[in-house]
């Protein structure tokens, strides 16, 4: 089955590929549960016993996992030493594409790339997880139809579902 973990940000033309299977190293990508946590201030209330806590939002982060297997340790070192740089290029909140190995596909909105940590290195084999903050989980389905040409009362036009 297909896997990846694709960000593209909102203001950028390119979106950042984070791991596809076809890529020749890419083996697992697998997410934990999503945790959320509530933002709150307190205040004092003057004359009230306790502080009065106000709610300020919320925040789900989301932290995603990619097991990588390499064709030789000096091409996994390399990867070990490079991919550092390659994550500080990557900024902006955006649209977060993620299926998982066992075939599961979500769509977050809103995401945001905050962290990454290579977890588990053992000889040419790499965990490397990747944590995002993230908007609501949306179901997206597109279809563009291209194969065809096809001409209603004479206008040509492409149906896009």
């Amino acid at each position: 089955m297909a896997a990846y973990l694709i960000f593209q940000p909102y203001n950028a033309t390119t979106a950042a590929i984070f791991a596809r299977s076809d890529d020749g190293q890419t083996c697992t990508v697998s997410s934990s549960a999503p945790n959320a946590s509530r933002i709150s201030d307190e205040i004092g209330v003057v004359g009230a016993a306790r502080p009065r806590k106000i709610f300020r939002g919320g925040t789900v982060s989301l932290e995603i996992t990619v097991g990588r297997r390499f064709a030789s340790y000096k091409a996994a070192e390399e990867f070990e030493h490079l991919h550092a740089k390659k994550m500080l290029a990557v900024k902006g909140t955006g649209v977060l594409r993620l299926k998982t190995s066992l075939g599961t596909e979500f769509v977050y909105r809103d995401a945001f790339f905050d962290d990454f940590s290579q977890a588990n290195a053992a000889g040419v084999w790499q965990e490397t997880s990747y944590t995002f903050s993230v908007g609501d989980c949306v179901s997206e389905f597109a279809l563009s139809v291209l194969g065809s040409r096809l001409s209603i009362n004479g206008a040509e036009v492409i149906i896009s579902l």
